[in-house]
């Protein structure tokens, strides 16, 4: 791939209408995300146009959360957009991994940002998805692909009425209707990523995209667990199935979100809501709310502290001992009698500093409630200030009335910063109630024994978990502390996670409510036997394909030849995978291009022998190069790799025969050798290599065990199997002068290629008939 003016590094990503690349702007040196359309869409006008359109969409787009478009043009026929290059991964990866409660809070106000202002530009997404979230090196989220997004007041002749486009899963109810949609659509969308964030779960399953549908128009908003009580509210205004009940914009959301950070105590970068003229109103709003609750906590606390001290020395020795534990609860290193005096003096202190800038704050709140109430934004909470003679203080609005709590709590509990969506401290919060100061003695004693009621623990249960068979690593993801056997939660939902290696990752939720629970789990095998799959490389390449084989008994030998006597009944004791061809050009040259010191003499493309490279089996390398690739594989990809033994080649190459070939009886052999196999990449005059996977696989699944390249193995070769046991380790020896090469080559006839057949090669000898192939132990 060439885009005049662009220096292409690698392939990022591919889809069905684009690819997407790493390269470098050369002009100013930039690194940029280089999207170029599918060659074979090239000639598709209405994916063109869309493809055109989402580079002029993004184009006007200018936030911190959203893709930037730098260039955009087309090069033979091939339309490309230079955007931002965005390292940090996509949500969906993310989501595999698992976030917090918090992270997921954190994206979904940036996102919100994102959301408000394309919409105030007049434009929809309509395919709001992990996949199309992306994050910054400095993490960052970015909303990206808006391939299928619309404008709300144009029309582009790009969707007719009754189309659906999108996501099944993330499909607003009225998207999925194809009826017309505004900017509550995407918030729809968005609240499911937040679903999902949350929970590791989609909100709605069903096996067909009709279905989903269905359930996203009828069924009922589902209850998050028990530890993210405090988002139900905030989901079920996204997921509202009417976008009249929705939050009605992105910059509604963002004030949502902040008002829980605000009451969370949390303090959190603004969003950049450049098109909201109320936000403003609203930071200066909750700034003053914010200051107010705080002085009023300081200055209630203060004063209760002092009375309850004053009052121990009146009260019983059950109480005084409860007032005792409290005080050293929230007042380390204080003793009561001490402090007494002392908290009287600084109860007049901090009345008399705190008590004007109250004021003023008081004075700020009440002009920024007026300012927002005569706003023209009206999708910014307003706050209003409670009346001082007729309505208390429980009876004020939601957020100063949260904060006070908040603040309570944080008071009480600790001042750290408390991860939401982990499992609470032991303490039993008590709502807000009116604020009134205590003056009869009734009164006094309730607050002490409220105190002292705040104290007790409630009831928790032990977590104990098992797995068939046990699990290598087992974490609550919901919570800090780290999994124990044993250990004792508070009533609630957690979601386990198990891990074993050559296992899937387990991932479920266990509820706990009034009993010890063991719950047990059975791991399900990663790789049965026949299973195909790879490694990854890095976040773009992955490495050869392996087929997993089985455990199982054979006769190694064969009486044709004396090299491969006597016969040996041997078991291979683990199963393993092996690479399904013989390693290629393409994945050698990977290696070369990435190993240490490529421009030494040993480390220089193979010749080719003018045949082609590619997908054609490697050739002209020794066996120390064979070597090098398999432990190359090993460093990059994390698992082992490396030259199979004699015995687990031969198990391979037999596939469960017992015969010479694993075709036995076939009149032509399915192989690439010079004579007696129909090849058509060998004559009479010569023969050469054919790309790999041109015949049938044996009944293992592996292609071209028999010919086309004879495969160095890890032995040192001998000249017969006397006194080799019943061992299947590879065998080795020092000044190993030979080593062995199994399965033949297209230069060699067909009686020559069959599962016993080998040969000694000098370790640095090269030779045109001769490849390799790797073992991944599982």
């Amino acid at each position: 791939m060439q885009i005049p003016g662009y220096q292409i590094i690698r392939k990022i990503s591919q889809g069905g209408m684009s690819s997407v690349y790493l390269a470098i702007q050369q002009s100013i040196g930039r690194e940029v995300a280089l999207k170029v359309i599918s060659p074979a869409l090239a000639q598709d006008q209405v994916f063109n146009e869309r493809f055109n359109r989402e580079a002029n969409i993004i184009g006007q787009l200018s936030h911190p959360n959203i893709v930037a478009v730098y260039d955009i043009g087309s090069y033979r026929q091939l339309a490309y957009i230079a955007m931002d290059y965005l390292p940090g991964g996509s949500l969906s990866q993310r989501l595999c991994k698992g976030i917090s409660s918090l992270e997921a809070l954190r994206i979904l106000k940036q996102l919100a940002a994102a959301l408000a202002h394309a919409h105030s530009r007049g434009y929809i997404h309509r395919d709001i998805k992990p996949e199309n979230i992306l994050f910054r090196s400095d993490d960052t989220a970015v909303l990206t692909d808006f391939g299928v997004a619309k404008a709300v007041n144009h029309n582009l002749g790009m969707t007719n009425a009754g189309t659906v486009l999108g996501t099944p899963y993330y499909m607003s109810p009225e998207q999925a209707k194809g009826q017309p949609c505004d900017g509550r659509s995407d918030l729809y969308s968005l609240g499911v990523v937040f679903y999902e964030m949350l929970t590791a779960q989609l909100p709605y399953h069903a096996e067909e995209a009709v279905a989903i549908a269905i359930k996203h128009l009828t069924a009922p908003i589902p209850q998050l667990p028990a530890q993210y009580k405090l988002y139900q509210d905030l989901l079920e205004r996204l997921l509202a199935k009417s976008p009249q009940d929705r939050v009605q914009s992105g910059a509604e959301l963002v004030a949502l979100i902040e008002q829980i950070e605000t009451n969370m105590g949390i303090i959190s970068p603004r969003a950049q809501l450049r098109t909201d003229p109320g936000s403003a109103e609203l930071g200066v709003s909750q700034l003053s709310q914010t200051l107010v609750a705080m002085l009023w906590q300081q200055f209630i606390g203060l004063f209760k502290r002092h009375r309850r001290r004053t009052k121990i020395n009146t009260l019983g020795n059950d109480k005084a001992t409860a007032i005792s534990q409290a005080n050293s609860f929230t007042e380390p290193k204080q003793a009561a009698s001490a402090s007494a005096p002392f908290a009287g003096h600084r109860l007049i202190a901090i009345a008399t500093l705190t008590l004007p800038l109250a004021l003023v704050a008081g004075a700020v709140w009440q002009y920024s409630i007026k300012a927002s109430s005569t706003g023209t934004n009206s999708a910014v909470v307003k706050p209003a200030a409670p009346n001082s003679k007729t309505q208390s203080f429980a009876q004020a609005p939601f957020t100063l009335k949260a904060q006070l709590a908040a603040s309570r709590v944080n008071t009480i509990a600790s001042p750290a910063r408390v991860e939401m969506g982990a499992a609470q401290p032991p303490i039993r919060l008590v709502q807000a109630q009116t604020v009134t100061e205590p003056t009869a003695e009734t009164n006094e004693e309730a607050e002490i024994n409220t105190q002292t009621e705040e104290l007790i623990e409630p009831a928790s249960y032990t977590l104990r978990v098992s797995s068939e068979p046990s699990a290598d690593r087992i974490r609550i993801l919901n919570i800090k502390p780290r999994y124990r056997a044993g250990m004792a939660l508070a009533p609630g939902s957690y979601l386990l996670e198990l891990r074993k290696r050559n296992y899937h990752t387990l991932k479920t939720w266990v509820h706990i409510s009034d009993k010890d629970m063991s719950p047990s789990f059975t791991l399900k095998p990663k790789y049965q036997a026949g299973d195909v799959f790879t490694d990854k490389i890095d976040e773009f390449q992955t490495g050869p394909e392996l087929v997993m084989i089985d455990a199982g008994e054979f006769i190694m030998g064969s009486t044709s030849e004396t090299n491969t006597l006597p016969l040996r009944p041997l078991t291979i004791e683990r199963a393993f995978a092996v690479s399904r061809h013989e390693i290629t050009f393409a994945q050698y040259q990977l290696f070369l291009d990435n190993y240490p010191d490529q421009h030494s003499p040993e480390k220089k493309p193979p010749a080719d022998q003018n045949w082609g490279r590619g997908t054609r089996p490697v050739i002209n390398i020794n066996w120390q190069q064979a070597r090098d690739y398999s432990r190359w594989l090993s460093e990059k990809t994390g698992h082992r790799y490396r030259l199979l033994s004699e015995a687990e080649w031969e198990y391979m190459a037999r596939a469960g025969s017992d015969t010479d070939t694993w075709w036995q009886t076939a009149k032509a052999p399915p192989a690439n050798c010079k004579r007696g196999c129909k090849s058509r990449y060998s004559g009479l005059f010569g023969s050469k290599t054919a790309p790999v996977g041109q015949y049938p696989a044996n009944g293992f699944g592996v292609y071209d065990s028999s010919g086309n390249v004879a495969e160095w193995v890890a032995d040192c070769y001998r000249e017969n199997y006397r006194g080799a046991g019943k061992t299947t380790a590879v065998y080795d020896r020092d000044n190993c002068a030979l080593r062995s090469v199994r399965g033949g080559s297209h230069r060699d006839k067909h009686k020559d290629i069959g599962n016993h057949s080998r040969r000694g090669l000098a370790p640095e000898q090269r030779s045109d008939a001769v490849g390799f192939r790797v073992l991944r132990e599982l």
